[in-house]
């Protein structure tokens, strides 16, 4: 399945762990590129600062 969108064509470092569980395995990707580079204000973790990005950007910078 491709799906374009804001991050296609980007390229990412991942670290790729497969831990066996009892009954179960688990594939977890964890993304070493820094979030806080590309954040979300659409769906923060902050309201202030999500707000402040997207009303000022260079003072949030």
């Amino acid at each position: 399945m491709v799906v374009a969108g804001l991050y296609d064509g980007g390229v990412w470092k991942i670290r790729v762990e497969h831990l066996m569980l009892i009954l179960t395995s688990l594939l977890l990707l964890v993304f070493l590129s820094q979030l806080l580079l590309t954040p979300n204000p659409s769906d923060p973790l902050s309201g202030d600062a999500a707000s402040l990005m997207m009303k000022d950007r260079k003072l949030y910078d």
